[in-house]
């Protein structure tokens, strides 16, 4: 999608979705994902940011939620331990 280099960002939504930032200072922005293609952001300064899932992201929250309150905690706890230690949750191809 787009490359911004050294831009800032002040007071306004930033779609990331497929976007490259590098070295941008975001501050007092909406950053919102949709689920798309994951951004980049390399070097970048981001400071009293608000974070909004839409679309796919927040079909995935919702899982997520709704799993958790259902009785299947420990599934959800494990996936963010594994995000926390090794970087990746699971996925098909490491389960099987």
């Amino acid at each position: 999608m787009a490359l911004f280099q050294n831009t800032t960002f002040r007071n306004e939504t930033v779609d990331l979705d497929g976007n490259e930032f590098h070295g941008c200072d975001i501050q007092d922005c909406l950053l919102i994902y949709r689920g798309g293609e994951l951004p980049v952001l390399v070097n970048c300064v981001i400071a009293q940011c608000d974070f909004a899932f839409d679309e796919s992201a927040r079909n995935t929250i919702a899982f997520f939620r709704a799993f958790y309150r259902g009785g299947f905690q420990p599934v959800i706890d494990e996936i963010f331990h594994s995000i926390r230690t090794r970087g990746t949750p699971p996925s098909v191809e490491t389960i099987h």
